[in-house]
Parts: C-alpha cells; sequence; structure tokens
C-alpha cells in the first residue's frame, strides 16, 4: 500500500520544466577608439605613416576629435562594421569633419627628420614674421605660451614635432589633443588668454587716445604693478627707482615714436612679447634697466 501511495504521487507531480538559457550578452556599442584605430588602418592607404609613434598620434587625435566633437553613434557605428570606413565620414558634420581633417594633418609630417629630433619647446611654435600690423603680436604671444606650457609639463616628442610642423594656428591646438586632459586644459587656456591680449591689443590701435605715451606709462608702472617689487630697497630708494623707470619709458616712447601697434600692445598688457613680436630689446622690468634702485 505505502508503495502504491509513493508511485501514484510520483505519477502525478508536474513534470520539471526545461532549463533557461542564460541571456546572451548585448555587445558593447563601438567607442571612439574603436572608430579611431579603423580610421587610422584605413588612411595609410593614402597618408602613409613615417613611423608609428606617428601613427599612434594619429589615432588619439581621431578619437580626441570624435570624443570632444561627439560624432553620431550611427557614424562611430558604420565605421566600425565597414570594411571600408572612410565613406562613413561624410556623415559628419562639415566642422567636425574638418577639425579631423585638420588634426590628421598636422600629425603626418613625413617631412620630419623624426621624432628623435624634434625641436625644443623654444623653439616649436615656429618663426614669427615681424611686422607693425598686429598679426606678429599675436602669433608671438601664443609662441610665448605654447613654450611655457611646453617647458612646464615636459611635453613629448610627438607633440612638440606635430606643433612645430603644423601649417597654422588650428592646426596647432589640434596638436594638443595628444596630451592627457589636465595639461591640454590648461594648454588650450593659455592660447586662449594669449588670443584675448591680442584682440584687445588690435582693438587699441584704433583709439588713439587710450595708447598715448602717459597711458603705456600708467599701464605698465602704475602703482599696483609694483606690489611687493623692490620690498628689500630702503623707501626712498624704492620711490626713486619708480619715478625713474616711469621717466625713462616715457621718454624712451616719445624720442623713439614707438608705433601704434606696440603702444596698444603695452596697454593690453602683454609685456616683453610686444617688443619681441616688433623686434625691439625689452629694458622695462622692475624697475627699468638704469633705473636704479
Amino acid at each position: 500500500m505505502r508503495a502504491l501511495a509513493l508511485a501514484i504521487v510520483v505519477a502525478c507531480a508536474s513534470p520539471a520544466p526545461p532549463p533557461v538559457a542564460p541571456p546572451r550578452p548585448v555587445p558593447a556599442a563601438p567607442s571612439c577608439r574603436d572608430a579611431a584605430t579603423l580610421l587610422r588602418g584605413a588612411l595609410r592607404a593614402s597618408a602613409p605613416e613615417p613611423n608609428d609613434e606617428i601613427g599612434s598620434a594619429r589615432e588619439a587625435a581621431i578619437a580626441a576629435r570624435c570624443r570632444d566633437d561627439r560624432w553620431p553613434a550611427d557614424v562611430v557605428a558604420c565605421i566600425a562594421g565597414q570594411v571600408a570606413p572612410l565613406p562613413c565620414l561624410d556623415r559628419l558634420a562639415q566642422a567636425q569633419r574638418q577639425a579631423m581633417d585638420a588634426a590628421v594633418a598636422a600629425i603626418h609630417l613625413p617631412e620630419a627628420p623624426g621624432i628623435a629630433s624634434a625641436p625644443g619647446c623654444d623653439a616649436i611654435a615656429g618663426p614669427i614674421d615681424r611686422g607693425d600690423d598686429g598679426r606678429a603680436v599675436a602669433a608671438q604671444l601664443r609662441a610665448d605660451a605654447i613654450a611655457l606650457e611646453c617647458t612646464r609639463e615636459t611635453w613629448p616628442a610627438v607633440v612638440r614635432q606635430c606643433v612645430h610642423g603644423a601649417a597654422d594656428a588650428a592646426a596647432q591646438v589640434a596638436c594638443l589633443d595628444q596630451l592627457d586632459r589636465t595639461p591640454r586644459v590648461v594648454a588650450l587656456t593659455k592660447l586662449a588668454d594669449a588670443n584675448a591680449i591680442a584682440a584687445r591689443a588690435l582693438d587699441l590701435r584704433g583709439k588713439p587716445a587710450a595708447i598715448t605715451c602717459s597711458a603705456v606709462v600708467a599701464a605698465h608702472y602704475g602703482d599696483a604693478r609694483w606690489t611687493g617689487k623692490l620690498a628689500a630697497a630702503s623707501a626712498a630708494a624704492r620711490e626713486h627707482a619708480i619715478a625713474a623707470s616711469r621717466r625713462l619709458m616715457r621718454d624712451a616712447c616719445t624720442t623713439e615714436h614707438w608705433s601704434d601697434t606696440l603702444r596698444a600692445c603695452l596697454v593690453a598688457d602683454a609685456g616683453a612679447a610686444c617688443f619681441a613680436a616688433l623686434g625691439g630689446q625689452w629694458r622695462w622690468d622692475y624697475p627699468a634697466r638704469d633705473a636704479g634702485p
């Protein structure tokens, strides 16, 4: 009887459910880095890489443009899904495509003798065409900003070579995409500051009343500019040095007939870069040369 009851229970039991297959993992969407790797490979045919370091820099620059310019997901997916991905770039907005082309062009330097011979920080911005139309001032300010940040952050050779070979300011900026985020942001900020000072100088050139020799002296040697200067000097010696610096600058500005560009540059607070851009000699520290204390 007990065996019969057990058989009935077993017979009435529901059959075991079939095993449930685990869900298939959803493939990750292709990333900008994936797209850059594929585009680098596709570009080799039309723009050969002088060496692997240049190729890696090109790939990093493309990835940065994809990320920072927010390429649409469908463009990235198109690149990742094509054997020949270059036509996918036609889907980008014109500005996005131009930015990528500039980034690649700035890094592709077949004429360069090699990364090992990349110029030093003081020379990477290239030669500056001297002139009194204001363009040399802007170029000098940018060069100073680039040299300072390059030295402070010890930019790698591939970045120095890229900046040195860049065709214009936009291409130089594209080269900075190869830096880590923090030094890149700092460098871009310094360049923006330099551009702002240059723009202010150009604006002031058309305002004669704002760039008289007296205005130059007031801007460069005003009381606030002497804060913390000549702290070890006696009060009398410090006062003499300040007065002498102001007199020397006013006299030089008048007798040497400083140009509108130079005076505007100094009032805009570009300092030594004004004279460097225009081929002059800087002698206006705190105190001025020959002013004491």
